[in-house]
């Protein structure tokens, strides 16, 4: 008489990065960048919307899932995880453009040109917003064509291409 032993497998949650992934897809996927929720505000108001209600349209600003009233808070938050970057998301992060450019700035400042920083919008802003996300410190910009209207971006994804901010 023979046994067989069936054991169960870990499954495999997710691929390791691929070497040509932008650098902000490859430190998420390790679980090294802080999450930076910079505001609740959204201009699209869509149904299926995933954020809670006690975030949605809200000026709250959390670092991974912690209330924070300042970026001291925010700081503080990424130096208990040892984070590598942040990622900036909200609602989204233009509907209070300069809270953000002061975001990127501190974090900036505090972690030095190696910590990577990039931020998630809908909005198509004007391209001069470029250089001020450059020169505060963006390194990464990814674009979420809500509508897939992809020729009114056109413009800011090459003005942020043309200050040295990988788009997607």
């Amino acid at each position: 008489m023979s046994v067989t032993l069936s054991l169960p497998t870990i499954p495999t949650l997710f691929d390791a990065p691929e070497v040509e992934e932008a650098e902000g897809c490859i430190q998420c996927q390790m679980g090294s960048k802080l999450v930076l929720f910079i505001t609740g505000k959204c201009h699209w108001k869509c149904d299926y919307c995933p954020l809670s209600e006690n975030r949605r349209e809200a000026e709250m600003m959390f670092a991974n899932e912690r209330p924070c009233t300042s970026f001291d808070e925010v700081i503080e938050e990424a130096r208990a995880m040892n984070a590598t970057g942040a990622g900036i998301t909200g609602g989204d992060p233009l509907m209070d453009r300069e809270h953000t450019l002061e975001g990127i700035r501190r974090l900036r400042q505090e972690f030095g040109p190696s910590f990577h920083m990039h931020m998630y919008t809908s909005i198509p802003f004007k391209p001069e917003y470029a250089r001020e996300f450059a020169d505060a410190g963006l390194d990464e910009i990814r674009f979420h064509l809500l509508d897939l209207d992809a020729k009114k971006y056109d413009s800011v994804i090459s003005a942020c291409a043309a200050q040295g901010i990988q788009t997607g």
